[in-house]
């Protein structure tokens, strides 16, 4: 009973310690704690190729806008949420022709859009928007 006593005092000490070690490096606790294993992983990177049981390829998805600025094929967004099965990231890219100075405006809505199908899809993932002078040029930019 001593024993379960001092284990449960320990590791309470121990999380409170690195909690709040997290908050005064990084702010908020969960966050840091976020934040300090996300720059773990990265680090890690670079120790060498991941196992091959680790290794899951990414989907990105181009997307179609309309003159709106909606999401064309929604469909594309939940075949990546079925193929994913809940697990890795997908992203939803689109390309805007235009000046980037000038359509600015235009693709911060085009990126809430795209976020919002992700969102309503149940994708896991992010949203991009490239602005260039052309798709195919745009593309390569990805």
């Amino acid at each position: 009973m001593k024993y379960l006593k001092l284990q449960s005092i320990f590791f309470t000490k121990t999380f409170s310690l690195f909690f709040h070690r997290a908050e005064k490096e990084w702010g908020d606790g969960l966050r840091g704690l976020a934040l300090s294993a996300a720059r773990f992983s990265l680090l890690r990177l670079e120790e060498g190729p991941p196992h091959t049981k680790n290794w899951r390829p990414q989907i990105i998805i181009l997307s179609k806008l309309d003159s709106k600025l909606n999401v064309k094929y929604k469909g594309l967004f939940a075949l990546a949420s079925q193929l994913k099965a809940g697990k890795g990231l997908c992203i939803g890219v689109t390309v805007l022709e235009g000046i980037f100075d000038k359509m600015y405006g235009e693709a911060q809505a085009a990126k809430m859009s795209m976020q919002q199908t992700i969102k309503d899809e149940q994708v896991k993932g992010f949203a991009d928007v490239v602005v260039s002078s052309n798709t195919s040029e745009g593309i390569c930019h990805l």
